[in-house]
């Protein structure tokens, strides 16, 4: 029995040095900086369903397939390249009737995804999906081809606000600011949990991935790019 609260004891005592290693054992000063940017799209992924409801599986599936064919066409008539749209499995699925439970009919589905470098076949390629029969679920999202480009730039900008701040913050109390001791995209959970702050910065990060999203025929103007960075500087004593 001895021998098993002694284990006890030891795993508590690892367990509570454990909890202390979670945070620095020096003072320091921890901040996130952000950055964002406007800039107009210049590229479009339009997502859509066609559907069709019929009793007979197999009428379904024909309507299916001819829409498929149109689709392709149209595509093709809009100089899209080939490797710029994708079709996806077919899929089937019946309904019953809610008295009896008998099946009614079917419903057959395929997804459909259109990549546009350029708006310029933005507003025909909706509207002609608007138009077209069994065409249901469209979707656009806009993006730019120099993302990566502008996000390392907003990557710099975010970690020099993070310094102003700390420098601002160390200068407010009379210490120097020190060098890095940590830095990260995601935010530092431990810290956050020991202030009763848990995923502070979470929030501002899940913006630095932001892709305009639309259902209106009409391209917007601009998209909002973002950046997040959270940093932990140690603080020295001003000399």
């Amino acid at each position: 029995m001895k021998n098993i609260t002694a284990i006890v004891v030891m795993l508590l005592s690892s367990m509570t040095a454990a909890m202390a290693k979670e945070l620095p054992e020096f003072p320091f000063i921890y901040v996130g900086g952000s950055a964002e940017k406007e800039v107009p799209p210049d590229m479009a992924t339009i997502t859509f369903t066609v559907e069709v409801q019929d009793s007979k599986p197999e009428a379904a599936l024909d309507v299916v397939y001819k829409r498929g064919v149109e689709l392709i066409a149209l595509f093709k008539e809009m100089g899209i390249p080939e490797h710029d749209f994708e079709t996806y499995n077919i899929d089937k699925q019946y309904r019953k009737d809610d008295e009896n439970q008998k099946i009614s009919g079917y419903e057959v589905t395929q997804r459909f995804k259109v990549k546009l470098r350029g708006l310029t076949h933005y507003i025909p390629l909706y509207e002609n999906l608007l138009k077209m029969k069994n065409v249901v679920d469209i979707n656009a999202d806009f993006d730019i081809v120099k993302r990566k480009e502008i996000e390392a730039n907003l990557m710099a900008e975010a970690c020099a606000d993070a310094k102003k701040q700390a420098e601002n913050m160390a200068n407010g109390i009379g210490v120097k600011l020190g060098s890095v001791y940590g830095i990260s995209k995601l935010s530092f959970d431990a810290i956050g949990d020991r202030f009763n702050a848990p995923g502070y910065f979470k929030k501002s990060m899940m913006g630095s991935d932001d892709r305009s999203s639309s259902q209106i025929i009409f391209a917007p103007a601009t998209i909002m790019l973002r950046n997040s960075v959270n940093v932990i500087y140690k603080m020295e004593n001003q000399r």
